[in-house]
């Protein structure tokens, strides 16, 4: 994924399930990617209201799709709408 794509979780592989879904990461979850760090570095996905920083390596492990035309109400909302509506995106 890259930034500005927006996916459905389908599966989380282990060992970081557990971890992943302490972070409301886990199957059903809608999640769109914020940024790619250079060089191999984290990627930083916003979860509903939340964004969690997840290491390429954990990354591979997470299975995802694309939300159909009836499940675009469920991508998280960027964060530059977030801050328009009075929100604070972090």
């Amino acid at each position: 994924m890259r930034p500005g794509d927006t996916a459905l979780v389908v599966s989380v592989a282990e060992p970081h399930r557990i971890a992943l879904d302490r972070e409301g990461l886990s199957a059903g979850a809608a999640i769109s990617v914020e940024t790619a760090m250079p060089f191999g570095g984290p990627l930083v996905v916003r979860l509903g209201r939340a964004r969690v920083a997840i290491a390429r390596r954990v990354a591979s492990g997470i299975e995802v799709r694309k939300p159909d035309a009836a499940e675009a109400h469920l991508a998280p909302a960027p964060a530059a709408e977030a801050t328009a509506a009075g929100h604070d995106p972090a």
